[in-house]
């Protein structure tokens, strides 16, 4: 009897093992893992080149658009599409003798204009040339003078129209 009872206890066992098993949890899983991340979008600068200005014959015109002027350069890097603002012109440097009153432009690509003047530019790196320009119905006086223009960048605008592929807008 002993024996049958251990014959027995063994085969409960057996069965409760077996049905165990056959309940587990199977060897192969999967579950996915993710990496997230949110890129802003930015916009930098470099390579800026500065331009030298000239006077006209008269002395009534500065610019570097002139002979013995030369243009300004900045490179833009984005990684969408940003608009970019260029500050209207104004002297930053000149001499006492120098009373004011000129008109001063800029020109970054469309021509001369007063004002903020605003590209529209796409993903990338852009390099543009400017040129500045003061303009007084008086001569300029001797001395040295500094037209400065600011740059910086924005999320895109509406744009009012395009040239050499590139947006250009007047805002003023």
């Amino acid at each position: 009897m002993k024996n049958s009872l251990k014959l027995m206890s063994l085969a409960l066992l057996a069965v409760a093992l077996h049905g165990a098993s056959a309940q587990a949890i199977p060897l192969a899983t999967s579950d996915a893992i993710n990496f997230d991340g949110d890129i802003a979008l930015s916009c930098s600068f470099s390579a800026e080149s500065d331009g030298s200005l000239a006077a006209s014959i008269d002395n009534l015109t500065l610019s570097s658009a002139l002979s013995g002027g030369t243009s300004g350069a900045v490179s833009v890097l984005s990684n969408g599409a940003v608009d970019v603002t260029f500050a209207a012109a104004s002297f930053s440097n000149s001499p006492a003798a120098y009373t004011g009153g000129a008109e001063t432009q800029l020109n970054v690509g469309s021509g001369f204009a007063t004002g903020n003047q605003v590209l529209n530019l796409g993903a990338g790196t852009t390099t543009i040339d400017l040129d500045a320009r003061a303009t007084s119905s008086t001569i300029f006086p001797e001395g040295s003078y500094t037209l400065t223009t600011t740059a910086t960048c924005a999320a895109p605008q509406i744009t009012a129209s395009s040239e050499n592929g590139r947006s250009v807008r007047n805002d003023q």
